[in-house]
């Protein structure tokens, strides 16, 4: 993930000010939660694939929270585990064919 928006120089007289300040909040928070937000949505409304000792998995209902009053954020899905919203293609993802390359 790759930021488009440098904070240090929006100007707020040039033209799009609007468009350049809204893209670097989603930016922020971004950076903040560890994943791309169009990832995350997917992963919200889609379910993920999971990767376990027993194999890929799929996981239709995730929720996310934030661990344990940490700045840490990650996937909540049954049977009561949890990923790490960083892991994205490592020990999740959107599709079964990114971890089975792995």
């Amino acid at each position: 993930m790759s930021r488009l928006t440098n904070k240090n120089q929006i100007l707020e007289g040039f033209n799009g000010y609007e468009i350049v300040k809204k893209l670097s909040d989603l930016e922020d928070i971004e950076e903040e939660l560890g994943i791309d937000l169009v990832t995350l949505f997917k992963a919200l409304k889609n379910g993920v694939y999971v990767k376990t000792k027993e194999g890929v998995s799929k996981h239709f209902t995730v929720h996310l929270m934030k661990w344990q009053q940490t700045s840490t954020y990650c996937f909540y899905y049954r049977p009561y585990s949890h990923i790490w919203l960083k892991d994205y293609g490592k020990t999740w993802a959107l599709t079964k064919e990114e971890l089975e390359n792995d």
